[in-house]
């Protein structure tokens, strides 16, 4: 079974490609925090879409504490990406993406998020462009966190239940 931080960083992947950022703020902060005015909200009203942020969720609501490591948070990664339960690209400089096989990152690559402390996908943005990974959850895991057990970490997480 796996632990729960693993369990969390499965599903802040479980919709599409994620940067590092969403796996962390997850376990960090129980979900995404944003500027007041953020990158989102801007290309939102370009769009003439009407993005909404639930209020507690600005950074200026905190405190917003980091009690897991960038490193740790990157350690359960290489976990899941070599027990094939969570799939990963690198983000070139040209933006093209190259996927990472089942060998997984390596440690030494990993060391680029040892003093990650970013409070916003903005923030992260600004320090990585939108890299240098990307991670989603695959098709193994999927069918790991629909396994019975973790309804247990849902009710400790305050999610919804799937039936």
């Amino acid at each position: 079974m796996l632990s729960k931080r693993q369990y969390i960083v499965l599903n802040s992947c479980a919709d599409d490609w994620e940067l590092f950022y969403f796996p962390f703020a997850w376990i960090n902060y129980g979900g995404q925090v944003f500027r007041r005015t953020s990158l989102h909200e801007m290309v939102g009203r370009r769009l003439g879409l009407n993005i909404h942020i639930p209020p507690s969720r600005y950074e200026d609501k905190g405190p917003w504490t980091v009690s897991v490591a960038g490193l740790e948070v990157a350690w359960d990664i290489r976990i899941l990406i070599t027990l094939g339960l969570l799939s990963a690209q690198r983000v070139r400089a040209d933006e093209k993406r190259e996927p990472v096989g089942p060998a997984g990152l390596s440690k030494e690559e990993l060391f680029i998020y040892r003093d990650y402390h970013y409070l916003t996908f903005d923030d992260h943005v600004e320090a990585f462009g939108y890299g240098p990974h990307e991670f989603m959850i695959a098709e193994l895991g999927l069918k790991e966190i629909d396994l019975p057990p973790y309804r247990e970490y849902d009710k400790e997480l305050g999610w919804p239940l799937s039936f």
